[in-house]
């Protein structure tokens, strides 16, 4: 998710969500990784990890940047 008003419908916790758990289901063996950009926000990084929990995923990991 790049450039995510977390405010906003476009980026809201419940379509990420959404989209995790289409993705999940798909591959329930593969974790959620998370690599944010060096411009984002706590705050999204914080709605991403907050929106992976909603969808029932707790294996999840933080990518450090490059």
């Amino acid at each position: 998710i790049r450039n995510c008003d977390w405010s906003s419908d476009v980026c809201s916790s419940d379509l990420v969500s959404a989209n995790i758990t289409r993705l999940y289901a798909e591959n329930p063996d593969r974790p959620v990784v998370v690599q944010a950009a060096p411009d984002s926000s706590a705050e999204t990084l914080v709605g991403v990890l907050d929106a992976s929990r909603l969808a029932g995923v707790f294996n999840i990991s933080i990518a450090g940047g490059q």
